[in-house]
């Protein structure tokens, strides 16, 4: 994971939420990118705050995934990173519309892989304070 900040500071939730914040209008950007090939699997998301603080976390998965399936591993990583961060406004960015769709519930997943990441999704979803943007 790299941050902005030098390793000895670690970013609090103040850090990324300073305090007097107008939180109604304004929003964290999440984006989050997976992609899969023969030799690996792969995943990535930048949060970026409102002042501009980022945190980038690129993963290497041990297990084959499809894309789809990368997509959705770095999907619940940044939501998890949301939540533990107690963001409350955020708008997530991914180019994968078969992702996006089902997230949103616009799409059924038929794969019953897809369909437990989907499933996934939606319980962290469901524990957050307010759900993103898509």
């Amino acid at each position: 994971m790299e941050c902005t900040f030098p390793e000895r500071h670690l970013p609090s939730p103040q850090d990324i939420i300073p305090e007097g914040t107008n939180t109604e209008t304004k929003c964290r950007k999440l984006y989050v990118d997976g992609s899969s090939t023969a030799e690996r699997s792969r995943a990535g998301l930048i949060l970026i705050s409102l002042e501009g603080f980022t945190i980038q976390h690129a993963i290497t998965f041990a297990f084959k995934a499809t894309n789809n399936q990368a997509e959705y591993e770095a999907l619940i990583s940044g939501l998890r990173l949301e939540k533990s961060l107690g963001i409350s406004k955020m708008t997530v960015y991914s180019d994968f519309h078969i992702v996006v769709k089902q997230t949103s519930g616009e799409y059924i997943a038929k794969d019953p892989t897809l369909a437990q990441y989907q499933a996934m999704v939606r319980n962290i979803l469901e524990a957050l304070p307010t759900s993103p943007y898509f």
